[in-house]
């Protein structure tokens, strides 16, 4: 999506870390900040908890562990091409 956005295509809720990135330093323009953007939610849909394989438990469990030791990401900035 920084890509897109540096080429001049539109709008596009980035991580603000990359205005930090020399490639995009130059490029692109926080805006809308006094907006701030929610946080991002995962889903995880299955068809029943019955009878789960094991490897989408697995997964579940890694998930959910994952996530719990994961620190709060940087904000989320809308950038707009310079």
């Amino acid at each position: 999506m920084a890509n897109a956005v540096a080429s001049g295509i539109g709008l596009a809720p980035l991580p603000a870390i990359l205005f930090e990135d020399p490639m995009f330093k130059t490029r692109l323009s926080p805006v809308l900040m006094e907006y701030p953007l929610r946080k991002c939610m995962l889903y995880l849909v299955y068809v029943s908890r019955k009878y789960l394989p094991l490897k989408i438990v697995t997964f579940r469990d890694f998930l959910i562990e994952r996530i719990s030791q994961t620190p709060e990401p940087r904000p989320l900035a809308l950038v707009v091409h310079q």
